[in-house]
């Protein structure tokens, strides 16, 4: 046998070992991801206590940049914390639990629920069927990682669900994408950094966004019925020189006082005292004039509107020390004995509700965010 003989039959047996071995490959890879059919997409993740934070990260429309909205773990506190919300803490309203039962971590066992739901859901996450294993279908089944370099259109972008756990572990790191025909509680998804997109049945409202599913939203937590008296004070917003540094600056100056009380067995309101500022320490009684009496539908509208202030947003009060942002904030100094700044300034106020917040309670959790709304008694007369 020539030389020549050898190695044609060389390469032809190389040939043909190499197509085997392209035509098996396939199959083989295709085998393994098939038995993944039925067991959890996060095996490891088997307790929800272990989570220590919960990023989702959303591709917002609107501004062309995702978003992310986190939940944590504060290391100090144990307290779950929003860290975009300066670390407002999460307070979901227990779900008629009996005296409200203290859970882990110290907080109200409700607090838990939000939580506890999203770390679950992921938990028991089953793998239902696979929809594709190459990377080029990631745009079809909207499982495109939402980033800043992400090239594809809104739709194609999914959903980034991170849970973290002791030291910045991964405990589970998925992207959900869209929904499967005819069966919105089934999804495609798939593990970030991986191939394969999965069909997994999965509840969405576990990784809501949505502030108020997170904390206590309603805000002064209290029943119209429940109120007996309202007081009023109006304020206005002057422009003086400041001594100090002979410019002007605006500053809050109190014009009325006004407080008001409701008889529930007579279904009545009537005017406490009245008073009028015409300078910052020598308030004057006044009256009703004949003409004028209380406007009951309104004051009624107020114990309602009382009860349905929800927050949507929270800022810290910024310190006392930063007049130019507690100014941008809305807060303006109130000075309780002269306008014209003869003694330190030891107040300020809200004089409204900045644009897309509501400022908070201090009352609530202890958090120290603060504001007043500002009302002008006469809105309340007829």
């Amino acid at each position: 046998m020539s030389e020549m003989v050898k190695t044609l039959i060389y390469v032809g047996v190389a040939l043909l070992l190499a197509v085997t071995a392209w035509v098996w490959q396939p199959r083989t890879a295709e085998l393994k991801v098939n038995k993944m059919v039925g067991s959890k997409l996060f095996g490891n993740f088997k307790n929800a206590d272990e989570a220590t934070s919960l990023t989702i990260t959303r591709y917002d429309d609107k501004f062309g940049k995702p978003v992310k909205f986190q939940i944590a773990r504060d290391a100090g506190s144990q307290q779950w914390v929003i860290p975009s919300e300066d670390n407002y803490p999460v307070a979901v309203p227990d779900s008629g639990q009996p005296d409200n039962p203290i859970g882990p971590m110290g907080q109200p066992a409700g607090s838990q629920t939000q939580m506890q739901k999203a770390a679950t859901a992921l938990i028991g996450l089953e793998i239902l069927g696979v929809a594709s294993e190459k990377r080029n279908d990631h745009e079809l089944f909207g499982v495109v990682e939402p980033s800043s370099k992400a090239k594809a259109k809104p739709e194609e972008i999914g959903m980034l669900v991170e849970v973290t756990g002791d030291k910045q572990s991964k405990l589970a790191d998925l992207v959900i994408g869209k929904a499967v025909a005819d069966n919105n509680e089934q999804r495609f998804v798939r593990v970030r950094g991986q191939d394969v997109t999965y069909v997994v049945k999965i509840d969405m409202a576990s990784f809501t966004t949505e502030l108020s599913k997170w904390i206590e939203a309603d805000l002064l937590a209290l029943s119209p019925f429940d109120i007996r008296s309202v007081a009023l004070k109006d304020y206005s917003i002057l422009e003086v020189l400041d001594p100090r540094t002979n410019r002007p600056v605006k500053q809050l100056m109190q014009r009325s006082d006004t407080a008001l009380s409701w008889n529930q067995e007579e279904s009545k309101w009537s005017i406490r005292h009245m008073l009028e500022y015409k300078t910052a320490t020598q308030p004057t009684p006044t009256e009703l004039a004949e003409n004028e009496e209380l406007n009951s539908d309104r004051l009624n509208e107020l114990k309602n509107a009382l009860d349905d202030l929800k927050i949507v947003g929270v800022k810290q009060k910024p310190a006392d020390s930063n007049q130019t942002k507690l100014m941008e904030y809305g807060y303006y100094p109130f000075s309780t004995v002269s306008p014209l700044f003869s003694l330190p300034l030891r107040q300020w106020r809200s004089s409204r509700f900045a644009p897309g917040w509501n400022p908070i309670c201090p009352a609530i959790r202890g958090h120290r965010s603060v504001g007043y709304c500002q009302l002008n008694c006469r809105e309340f007369l007829r």
